[in-house]
């Protein structure tokens, strides 16, 4: 072995040296999720009510008009159930014994495998918060043997580990293989199992159920396309009044950055009529690059002050990007990379809510970040299970533990972090989407 020590003896006596700690070497999570209200759901289903029409009795002659009179006012009652995601890991007592120690082990075993199983499960979350309850993660843009090529968006909410299935359409789920990402790079997935996706193919998580589906997501709560395929949601048919209860839509006229600003501003005009003049405007990180490029925004500079450290000091590109109509203004946006590539969203945060029958704070908290940062993998801990894990339900309102397979080495122990509920916004006329 070479290196800057060459005697044999001097080297036996030097040491080999650990750093302390674990770095995260992961992509961020999403900057909205955390944003996110939270609140207790309660029973086997919650229903929530919302007057979308005024109805037809009004006009001049009364007459007339209570010769035909209108069925008035109208309300509509939703019905929202649960909805369930999970993350498990093993762990089996010589991974507790030889992690018990810092001279050990970089950190503690579990604390290293509960870091993973919160952060995926927060990921897993934002990705159906917003592709809805079919888990889409995205779309084949190119395929070729044993890889597909997909935009930003959705090799971020791809891992190492996701297991995935292809198809055509939705409805194929259930014949489809279940296929694993073996590597990534960029936008590039290669994958073992055997498929042939083709371009256009839909990328969806290997978690539908059978009765218990995913959380509802932006996808199904403002729809972009109205169709009698989606139209009935949560009991309600939204077809009599897409807009008011289905949120407002609005398609740009091609994927050009000057298109695309001026169908955000289109939508917060719809949006405003609606009385959403509260809205945060949430974009993904494409998105938001080619419209500041395309307006020239990225252009401008702003020289510091010419003295001291900041002196000759340059910089170039956008801190904000906000949408106005008249009064209505969008604030700064909320650059999300989970949010799909050529989708944008204008919501009221004090209004989308996640209606939890367990604690997601658990879950999302450690892992949370804003545009900037990561989590670090060291703070999580071990959520309270210890070095001695046994066999619970409901543990923490939280986990599930229970005895798994045994292996040479003796019994291992299953760990579930399972998050029980659903997103709802109860003010849909005053939100929107925009397809880009």
């Amino acid at each position: 072995m070479s290196g800057i020590v060459t005697n044999d003896y001097m080297r036996a006596l030097l040491k080999t040296v650990y750093v302390s700690g674990v770095a995260n070497a992961k992509k961020q999570g999403s900057t909205v999720l955390g944003k996110v209200k939270k609140e207790a759901f309660e029973g086997k289903e919650m229903k929530y009510a919302a007057q979308y029409a005024n109805g037809g009795n009004f006009g001049v002659n009364y007459g007339a008009i209570v010769g035909a009179m209108d069925e008035g006012v109208r309300n509509v009652e939703w019905t929202m159930e649960p909805g369930h995601l999970t993350g498990v890991f093993s762990i089996n007592q010589p991974e507790v014994l030889s992690s018990a120690t810092d001279r050990a082990a970089y950190m503690k075993a579990i604390a290293n495998k509960m870091s993973g199983c919160f952060d995926g499960l927060a990921k897993t979350l934002a990705t159906f918060m917003y592709s809805g309850k079919d888990g889409i993660i995205g779309k084949v843009t190119a395929a070729s043997g044993q890889t597909i090529t997909v935009d930003r968006s959705t090799a971020l909410k791809m891992d190492l580990g996701t297991k995935f299935r292809v198809v055509a359409d939705i409805a194929d789920y259930a014949s489809a293989t279940v296929l694993t990402v073996i590597g990534k790079s960029k936008g590039v997935i290669t994958f073992s199992g055997t498929a042939s996706p083709a371009v256009g193919n839909l990328i969806v998580l290997n978690a539908k159920g059978n009765g218990v589906a995913g959380p509802d997501g932006l996808a199904d709560i403002i729809p972009v396309e109205r169709t009698d395929d989606n139209k009935m949601f949560r009991g309600v048919d939204r077809s009599k009044a897409w807009d008011n209860l289905a949120g407002q839509s609005v398609t740009s006229a091609d994927h050009t950055g000057a298109k695309m600003a001026d169908a955000l501003v289109e939508l917060l005009k719809e949006v405003k009529l609606a009385g959403g003049t509260n809205v945060s405007l949430i974009i993904n990180d494409d998105d938001y690059d080619e419209i500041t490029k395309a307006l020239g925004l990225n252009q401008y500079y702003f020289v510091g002050v010419n003295s001291g450290e900041n002196k000759n000091h340059v910089t170039k590109g956008m801190t904000s990007l906000a949408t106005a109509f008249g009064d209505a203004f969008t604030g700064n946006a909320i650059i999300d990379p989970y949010c799909p590539k050529g989708t944008a969203y204008m919501i009221d945060l004090n209004d989308f809510t996640f209606y939890g029958l367990n604690g997601i704070d658990k879950v999302i908290n450690p892992v949370a970040n804003d545009q900037l940062g990561k989590y670090d993998v060291e703070s999580v801990g071990d959520a309270g299970i210890g070095d001695n894990p046994s066999v619970q339900l409901n543990m923490d309102k939280l986990f599930t533990i229970s005895e798994g397979q045994a292996d040479e080495t003796g019994p291992t122990f299953l760990v579930a972090a399972h998050l029980y509920g659903n997103f709802a916004i109860r003010d849909t006329a005053a939100c929107g989407v925009c397809q880009f």
